[in-house]
């Protein structure tokens, strides 16, 4: 069959949309039927245990060391797709929890002044010029995540998840980023339905050819 070279895939979305479940279930079916695919998890909550021991509640972090936690987080996102790219060059094929995107509306949220933000929003933009993801994929806010235990610095408020998914839409839609898909063919698409289905959606879009 014609096996695309590169597939990396990197999921965008609230906090609680079931990005994680969704990795989980598309790498299942993908393993089985078509191609080995490595995942990129998520690192913010071993980050933020390393950088804030102890603290139960993200809402005491002072705003400094917010700005800190929001760098540290995409530093590690950047750092792990580029691993993976590197590790296989041409024939990278990743799905990744989050994208660079994602960080994005945490950085207003942390921000009072802006400029902080915008220079943040900047260095995400420079690099999504340089094409890390064939595919982004949009994934809506249809139901929500309940908290486990140890997950305090997840997000799981229906108001906070409501401006997060508003957010990224933004960003979805600006001409910044619709100028970027054009001039690296990077493809953005949207799922839904439950976490089979949404993997589902994801292999017809990549693989038109492939029939269960």
């Amino acid at each position: 069959g014609s096996m695309k070279k590169t597939i990396r895939i990197a999921l965008c979305g609230a906090g609680g949309t079931g990005k994680g479940t969704l990795v989980e279930e598309f790498a299942k079916q993908v393993n089985e039927a078509l191609c080995s695919m490595d995942i990129i998890f998520s690192q913010n909550e071993y980050i933020a245990k390393i950088m804030f021991p102890g603290l139960k509640k993200f809402s005491e972090v002072e705003e400094q060391d917010k700005k800190a936690y929001q760098y540290a987080i995409l530093s590690a996102q950047i750092a792990q797709e580029k691993i993976f790219s590197s590790m296989h060059n041409d024939f990278t094929r990743f799905i990744s929890e989050r994208s660079v995107i994602d960080y994005i509306p945490y950085a207003i949220k942390n921000d009072t002044k802006k400029e902080w933000y915008l220079n943040y929003q900047k260095l995400i933009f420079e690099y999504l010029k340089t094409k890390p993801y064939d595919h982004l994929v949009y994934v809506p806010l249809e139901f929500s995540c309940g908290k486990k235990p140890g997950e305090e610095f997840k997000e799981r408020d229906i108001e906070s998840q409501k401006d997060t998914d508003a957010r990224i839409r933004d960003t979805i839609m600006s001409n910044n980023l619709r100028n970027i898909c054009n001039e690296t063919g990077m493809e953005i698409f949207s799922v839904s339905g439950t976490p089979y289905e949404r993997a589902g959606q994801i292999i017809r879009k990549i693989w038109p050819q492939y029939h269960e």
